[in-house]
């Protein structure tokens, strides 16, 4: 065991001054100038990140209140619609299409008649069953 210790020893000895090499480059005035740097810059964001936590704590508070005033409108306008305004909705898509068909037939009357809103609407010839309705003539063949 001795001459493997000592062969041990040996090559330990051999790579020191590779070791120490290495050992100063890294600890040279530039690097350690360089981690003295970082690490001010790390104790520097360190301490801002004290006042930012409680900022983001604040946020994440009025989030949580916004949350629940958000959820509380929902169930209320849920509670609406469900309490009847969803059930007139048929009705009142029913009335909103009648009163749109309405309408359309006066635009189209005054399309057709612009002169019935000073002179009002001609009267209509008379229908079967009426007073002086004269049927049409059959065409010629």
């Amino acid at each position: 065991h001795l001459e493997s210790a000592s062969a041990g020893l040996d090559r330990s000895l051999q790579e020191a001054p590779r070791t120490l090499a290495a050992v100063r480059a890294v600890l040279s005035g530039d690097n350690l100038g360089r981690i003295s740097r970082s690490l001010d810059n790390l104790e520097k964001a360190s301490a801002g990140a004290g006042p930012l936590a409680g900022e983001a704590q604040a946020l994440l508070g009025r989030l949580n209140t916004l949350s629940e005033h958000l959820d509380s409108s929902l169930v209320r306008t849920g509670d609406a619609l469900n309490g009847g305004e969803l059930a007139r909705l048929p009705a009142l898509l029913d009335e909103l299409t009648t009163a749109s068909r309405q309408l359309n037939n006066l635009a189209e009357e005054l399309r057709a008649a612009p002169q019935s809103l000073v002179l009002g609407r001609e009267k209509a010839p008379p229908g079967p069953g009426e007073a002086g309705f004269t049927p049409p003539k059959a065409p010629a063949r």
